[in-house]
């Protein structure tokens, strides 16, 4: 099971999101599953963008197989609604990615304080 875990502000842009996990076998063998290549290639594509926005200060680590974390810890004043499409891309892409595979992904967002999952 892949575990993500977001964190966003009152406008919708991720503060946090951290990845644990793998997809089962059945999925298909490590290095060749369908269900972690598509989570991976998301919250990458999502993390690079962050990443290369010259406003927004960002730290990742992946520091381990099957283990990734995202923490955004400042952006510029004009960078609310840039980094909410982002981030709405991302758990939009993971999302759609759990509701197909529920037994091997599962999102959960969490907004001041509040929590979703699916």
């Amino acid at each position: 099971m892949i575990g993500v875990r977001a964190v966003i502000d009152e406008d919708g842009c991720l503060l946090s999101l951290s990845i644990g996990g793998h997809a089962s076998s059945e999925a298909g063998r490590f290095g060749e599953n369908a269900v972690c290549a598509a989570v991976t290639g998301i919250v990458r594509a999502g993390a690079d963008a962050i990443s290369r926005r010259t406003t927004i200060r960002a730290s990742g680590s992946a520091p381990a197989p099957g283990a990734f974390e995202l923490r955004v810890l400042d952006r510029g004043a004009t960078d609310s609604e840039w980094l909410r499409g982002v981030s709405d891309v991302v758990l939009t892409g993971v999302g759609r990615i759990a509701g197909d595979e529920p037994d091997e992904v599962e999102l959960t967002i969490t907004r001041r304080g509040e929590v979703h999952g699916s």
